[in-house]
């Protein structure tokens, strides 16, 4: 489920956009070997259920490359009539979330690279003065570190499907440090914003909207949220008072205020992907100012590192300079 899979599975909701807009049902698409073919063999698998009398979005369950939002979007738009819409939109998700874990997997190249090389480089004189077991005993920590980080950020968690607990507890983790959090929380509050928008557009109830909203988050405070203020709100109250009540003050007050607004005036969808798209600009700029902080910081470390290396093999150097004269003298 790496980046490359993403972008193919963008382009394979593109292209399933494109086909309905053509006229081709869904239960035709299989049947027609030229736009099969164009499919995943997975997505293919999942649309055999749509046979079977099941929607789109419960087919596409099965499908391990989609992620929560995604479903949510397109369950609003077959609910609401506008699935080649949905679709798009998708599509359009599933490529901001590549294009994001992309850009932070470029970043740590470079500071993996420092690492390994203050780590194996600079402790080469070792092998002179200590031999070569003391030089691995210093050395190893670095590729050990490197190693780790490729098998987790680019073998194991691109192999699990964007709804995997798994990945959703590693986010939690890479959100607990400096800076990150924020960044999280943004794009938390940013799909439930743009998920919720979408769904009364299509005019779901706005109880199943805020379910689905939560659902999508891929925060497990906001599917918390999405649940209790569906449940307010189908007691009769406002959609921006049933969120407030779920919240209790933990949500942006921004976004309460464009709930607010966008009721009042009549254009809440607009107005949630307006926000949507500014909290995604927003969370970009700070991803990025923290990559450089991040860079910066490895940067420091590394020369740290390499200069305490050279000190000490200088004082390794001196004393066996100092232990010659001595003996010399003697």
């Amino acid at each position: 489920m790496g980046y490359r899979s993403e972008v193919a599975a963008a382009q394979a909701l593109d292209a399933l956009a494109t086909t309905l807009e053509a006229g081709v049902p869904l239960s035709r698409v299989l049947c027609e070997p030229l736009i099969a073919r164009t499919l995943p063999p997975d997505l293919a698998a999942a649309l055999r259920q749509v046979d079977g009398g099941a929607t789109l979005a419960r087919a596409l369950t099965t499908w391990p490359t989609i992620g929560a939002a995604e479903l949510a979007i397109i369950e609003a738009g077959e609910l609401g009539g506008r699935l080649p819409d949905a679709l798009r939109r998708a599509a359009a998700t599933t490529r901001r979330r590549a294009d994001v874990r992309g850009e932070v997997g470029k970043a740590l190249r470079y500071p993996a690279a420092l690492v390994f090389l203050s780590t194996v480089v600079t402790p080469i004189p070792t092998i002179v003065f200590e031999g070569v077991g003391a030089y691995v005993a210093q050395a190893i920590w670095g590729p050990a570190i490197v190693i780790s980080v490729f098998a987790v950020f680019w073998l194991w968690l691109p192999s699990l499907s964007p709804r995997d607990p798994r990945r959703a507890r590693v986010g939690e983790l890479f959100g607990r440090l400096p800076g990150f959090g924020g960044i999280q929380r943004r794009l938390a509050t940013a799909t439930f914003a743009r998920v919720l928008g979408l769904c009364i557009e299509s005019g779901l109830p706005i109880a199943r909207s805020l379910e689905l909203a939560g659902a999508s988050a891929g925060s497990a405070s906001l599917d918390a949220v999405g649940r209790k203020a569906a449940t307010a709100a189908s007691g009769g109250q406002t959609l921006a008072a049933s969120i407030d009540s779920a919240t209790r003050g933990s949500i942006d007050p921004a976004f309460l205020s464009v709930v607010a607004q966008g009721e009042i005036g009549g254009t809440l969808d607009r107005s949630l992907a307006a926000f949507a798209d500014r909290q995604e600009a927003e969370a970009t700029v700070a991803l990025r100012t923290a990559i450089r902080t991040l860079v910066a910081l490895a940067t420091f470390a590394v020369m740290l590192v390499a200069a305490w290396q050279i000190v000490r093999a200088f004082q390794q150097v001196l004393s066996e300079v100092d232990a010659a004269i001595d003996a010399a003298t003697h």
